[in-house]
């Protein structure tokens, strides 16, 4: 995944969006992975969560930069 980001950046394209399911994203592996290969990368985690909220709850709060409440299934 971060290879390919590298060389879309590489290439001049602007902007690069990688999109990381939560199996991937555990241990924050996936997402730590492009900054290494391409430090000038601006990285911008967005995280949704499956749940309806009116507000950031705090056990969310280290999810990612943005933080998008979808509401249940149901």
């Amino acid at each position: 995944m971060a290879g390919s980001i590298v060389r879309a950046l590489t290439a001049g394209l602007r902007p690069v969006v990688q999109v990381v399911g939560a199996s991937r994203r555990r241990g924050g592996r996936a997402v730590s992975a492009g900054p290494a290969k391409a430090p000038e990368a601006k990285v911008w985690r967005m995280s949704m969560v499956a749940e309806a909220a009116e507000q950031l709850r705090a056990e969310d709060s280290e999810r990612g930069d943005v933080v998008a409440y979808v509401g249940g299934a149901g």
